[in-house]
Order: C-alpha cells, then sequence, then structure tokens
C-alpha cells in the first residue's frame, strides 16, 4: 500500500466519523422540530385544561428527544471513535511502510 492510498484512507475514516456525527446530531434536530410540530397542534385546540396537559406533553417530549438525542449522540460519538481507531491503525501501518520503504531503498 503506498503512503498516499494510507493517508486518504485515514482521511476518508476522518470524514466519515464526522459524518456519523453530523447525522446523529441531525436526527436529533429532527425529533426536536417533529416534537415542537406535535406540541403546536396540541396549544392550537387547547383550553385551559389542555393547557395543563401540553405543558406535560411538551415536557415529556422534550425528556424523550433529549434521552434520544443523548442516546444517538453517543451512538455517534461511539461510532466516530472506532473510525478514528481505524484510522490510527491505518496511518500506523502507513508509517511502518514508508520507513520500510525507505530503509529499503537506502
Amino acid at each position: 500500500m503506498r503512503k498516499t492510498d494510507a493517508l486518504l484512507k485515514v482521511k476518508e475514516a476522518e470524514e466519515e466519523a464526522e459524518n456519523v456525527v453530523d447525522r446523529a446530531h441531525e436526527k436529533a434536530e429532527e425529533r426536536v422540530e417533529r416534537a415542537r410540530r406535535e406540541a403546536r397542534q396540541i396549544v392550537d385546540g387547547a383550553g385551559a385544561e389542555a393547557r395543563e396537559e401540553r405543558e406535560e406533553v411538551i415536557e415529556s417530549a422534550r425528556n424523550r428527544v433529549r434521552e434520544e438525542r443523548e442516546k444517538l449522540l453517543k451512538e455517534g460519538e461511539r461510532e466516530a471513535e472506532q473510525l478514528r481507531e481505524g484510522a490510527r491503525e491505518r496511518e500506523e501501518d502507513a508509517v511502518d511502510l514508508v520507513v520500510e520503504a525507505v530503509l529499503q531503498s537506502v
């Protein structure tokens, strides 16, 4: 494997890790927006009793979204770390190959 190939693989792994984290953030934001839309629909047709219920639903939705967001972020971070670790391993292999090639050419 050439040095440039190894470095490209490292860069690709890093980019993939960033994409995983970005997707986790996007999913969390989509769920927050969906919870907000649901909450707005409840508010539109609500009276005094419904206002109390709305607050409970909003808080519950926020809690669910917060929990889901944390879960997704942790999953994304774990996947990103796995990708980074793989990139580090490939980077070490690339360095070894470069050193070996230099030593052989001497």
